[in-house]
């Protein structure tokens, strides 16, 4: 069944070789974190708001599935599952872990 699901995957990636949030992720504006309170943050979504903007218009998260995706499943496994669906990962799977979690870091509200 693993093999069905994995043979039916489609996983988009940065130019920088990360694992893209969805497909089109890249492409948003940062948003620029520290100009926000950390009580703001926690509530980005109505702050944002009030200037009729949405979260989906910045390359911001709350809880990134990209990293969740480690929390279910080791770094190898992930590794592997990728290189099995074809796709050309340069670095090992400590250094792809790490350069994932670098890019989301500084896009994820830490409230």
């Amino acid at each position: 069944r693993i093999r069905d699901i994995q043979s039916k995957m489609c996983v988009h990636f940065t130019v920088e070789g990360v694992i893209e949030q969805y497909e089109g992720y890249e492409q948003l504006p940062m948003l620029d974190l520290e100009r926000y309170t950390k009580d703001q943050r926690a509530r980005i979504a109505e702050v944002l708001e009030t200037d009729g903007l949405s979260m989906e218009d910045y390359a911001v998260d709350k809880q990134p599935d990209t990293l969740m995706v480690y929390y279910l499943l080791s770094p190898m496994e992930v590794y592997k599952i990728l290189l099995d669906l074809g796709y050309d990962i340069q670095e090992n799977e400590a250094e792809f872990l790490r350069k994932n979690f670098g890019y989301y870091c500084q896009r994820t509200l830490h409230s």
